[in-house]
């Protein structure tokens, strides 16, 4: 990727739209598809493509996305980094389902985050 594009990336330029998005996430350098995956234009489709990236990084980012769905949180509440779960239950779009989910969840800090958003009732109805 050039550098003039990766760097419209970095500023979450306006002018990048989604074919870009499309390039950036197929990139080997995982730096560039994190800053593709924060793009603000970046879709459901594409979060979902991310959060198969082999790098654990690029899954947390695209977890974190605000256009992150249900589906989005429901698939990465069954990664193998714990911290991508961790993202995952911190998503405003998280439901009291994902909420129960991740209470049983084998690391310490999921469970954490979960019983906090229960006690807090914060999380989508």
């Amino acid at each position: 990727m050039n550098n003039y594009l990766k760097n419209a990336f970095e500023d979450k330029s306006q002018w990048i739209q989604k074919h870009h998005i499309d390039k950036a996430l197929n990139d080997e350098d995982w730096d560039v598809r994190r800053s593709a995956i924060q793009h603000p234009n970046a879709t459901k489709e594409y979060i979902d493509k991310a959060l198969n990236d082999e790098d654990y990084g690029v899954r947390c980012h695209a977890i974190r996305h605000p256009n992150a769905t249900k589906e989005n949180i429901d698939k990465a509440l069954n990664d193998g980094d714990w911290d991508v779960r961790r993202n995952a239950i911190q998503h405003p779009n998280a439901t009291k389902e994902h909420i129960d989910k991740a209470l049983n969840d084998e690391d310490y800090g999921v469970r954490w985050h979960a019983r906090r958003r229960l006690e807090r009732r914060d999380y989508k109805e």
